[in-house]
């Protein structure tokens, strides 16, 4: 049986195209699912933790993560956790300091963060607070000169060293009336 040339490479060819359009489809439906998939498990969850991130940089430490994104068991979902906790981390050290900025602002020398609850640089931040309270209260004890502060309501709130000496010296108690 001899059959033309033609008709069994036209055949060849239909089957060949067939097949690469077959390829080509498979290779399409795989390069989307890729791209979606790269984007939902990690472009998506990556742009939320770098915008809670850079709004932590501008001093916003409310900002939170998409629910569910600390709940992944992979990499992104440690990397979220790690966020939110140093985001918090952040969050009391700003707000114990405030306390302290607060208090002393309101004649309340004695008034120490407390670092135990930090650890690394934030305690030595806490510390340095505390030790910088230390050195007004000291500078403040060593005045000749006695000095005694009331808050807004006529409490009394802080008597240096020599305050001290006349108000023992007088019988007097701080908290008695001025």
């Amino acid at each position: 049986i001899q059959a033309p040339r033609d008709d069994f490479m036209g055949a060849a060819r239909q089957a060949l195209a067939i097949g690469m359009s077959i390829i080509a489809a498979a290779l399409l439906c795989t390069v989307l699912f890729v791209v979606f998939f790269t984007r939902r498990v990690l472009s998506v969850p990556l742009a939320a933790i770098t915008n809670s991130a850079q709004q932590l940089a501008l001093g916003n430490f409310q900002s939170e993560l998409p629910p569910g994104l600390t709940n992944r068991k992979d990499e992104i979902g440690q990397l979220g956790t790690a966020f939110d906790r140093m985001s918090s981390s952040v969050h009391d050290l700003v707000r114990n300091l405030r306390g302290l900025t607060v208090a002393t602002g309101s004649g309340n020398l004695a008034t120490r963060a407390q670092p135990e609850s930090y650890h690394g640089d934030f305690r030595r931040i806490v510390d340095s607070m505390n030790v910088s309270m230390d050195s007004i209260r000291s500078y403040l004890d060593s005045m000749p000169d006695a000095l005694i502060l009331f808050d807004q309501h006529g409490r009394h709130v802080f008597s240096n060293k020599a305050m001290e000496r006349i108000v023992a010296r007088h019988g007097w108690r701080p908290e008695d009336p001025a």
